[in-house]
């Protein structure tokens, strides 16, 4: 198989991710957990916690990715076009979620009559940065061998547990620089995510 970049291979590759059953499911599952949480701008006027809820997504792509290895197996692409078709899937469902989920945060936010100055709230720059950083990891663990789909869910907590810190220190120190090293970080591990998925041997 020529082992340059084509469009047409990306193309199927993309279609199958974008009608994957696993996929699909762990979307919804997302935007079910996501939704009541904006339930919190009705009583604090602060449309960032929601939207920072949506970030649960990054949580599961781990699970995708354990639950899918016999089928991209299967797949008649390179590496790179199987991780650059998964990566553009996941930027389109979760575009649709944030868009789901940050209108119905404004319009919560227009009707809701009590608000709370103190509650905690970050800058979407920086909780994007958070998402970055924090999403390649549990990418990396999906794609360890000896995790399939019935121990997908140890995708999750290495992701929980560093995007929780991550919000928690651009909530406390909002500086440009720890923004910047957070970006740093976030290219190192997404590398390193795809260095994974090409070892796990997927063509």
């Amino acid at each position: 198989m020529n082992t340059n970049f084509d469009k047409q291979r990306f193309g199927k590759c993309l279609k199958y991710r974008l009608t994957d059953r696993f996929m699909i499911a762990y979307s919804i599952l997302a935007l079910v957990c996501c939704l009541p949480m904006i339930a919190v701008v009705f009583a604090t006027g602060a449309t960032s916690f929601p939207l920072l809820m949506s970030c649960i997504y990054m949580l599961l792509f781990g699970m995708v990715l354990a639950a899918n290895k016999h089928f991209e197996t299967l797949m008649p692409a390179t590496a790179f076009e199987k991780f650059a078709s998964y990566c553009t899937a996941l930027v389109i469902y979760m575009t649709a979620i944030f868009a789901v989920v940050g209108s119905a945060s404004l319009v919560l936010a227009a009707t809701g009559m009590q608000r709370n100055p103190d509650f905690p709230t970050i800058r979407f720059s920086y909780a994007l940065g958070a998402i970055f950083a924090s999403m390649p990891i549990s990418i990396i663990v999906g794609n360890l061998r000896r995790v399939n789909s019935q121990g997908a869910g140890l995708a999750t907590l290495p992701s929980m547990i560093v995007g929780i810190a991550l919000f928690y220190l651009t909530w406390r120190f909002n500086s440009l620089w720890l923004l910047l090293a957070i970006a740093v970080v976030g290219l190192v591990l997404w590398y390193l995510a795809y260095r994974s998925y090409c070892r796990r041997e997927v063509c």
